[in-house]
């Protein structure tokens, strides 16, 4: 969040407008599209590949050299509740809105990305796998950045 926080005061300073843009996300629970039958199953994959395999002996090495068999044991158990917590937790509760609240303090723009596709359809193909696009989503996203970019542009001209 400084990281963000400083860029954003630095645009201000320099007197450039910008527009963070949180990019979309097959992973986000709450803000999400009507995934295809075919999302579904990219889904499906990435969270698959998401839970750490602990039948990797060198993970089972690394997680009993961190906090030992029960610590192994309990982290193997919870694994896929804790990326389901992440990817509802942490980007629905937490970085969008706090991402949304610093940039709107230097008045740039934030726009979330997944909250802009929720209208999209499941016959919509939008995602290839867990964040890149098809040409659908390549096309429907540049169509948000265009629209942002001409509200701001009629709002300086106005000025």
């Amino acid at each position: 969040m400084w990281s963000i926080a400083s860029f954003e005061n630095q645009l201000k300073f320099d007197e450039v407008h910008s527009i963070f843009v949180l990019q979309p996300m097959l992973l986000r629970a709450g803000e999400q599209k009507k995934l295809s039958t075919l999302e579904k199953k990219f889904l499906k994959n990435t969270e698959q590949d998401e839970v750490m395999d602990m039948s990797d002996s060198t993970i089972r090495n690394l997680v009993y050299q961190a906090g030992g068999k029960v610590y192994e044991d309990s982290l193997h158990q919870k694994a896929s509740q804790i990326t389901t917590i992440m990817k509802r937790y942490f980007f629905e509760e937490y970085f969008a809105p706090t991402v949304d609240s610093l940039v709107q303090l230097t008045g740039n723009d934030f726009i979330d990305m997944n909250h802009e596709i929720t209208g999209l359809t499941a016959a919509d193909e939008f995602y290839t796998d867990h964040c890149h696009l098809t040409p659908f989503g390549n096309a429907f996203v540049a169509n948000v950045l265009a629209s942002h970019v001409q509200v701001y542009l009629n709002t300086r001209k106005g000025q």
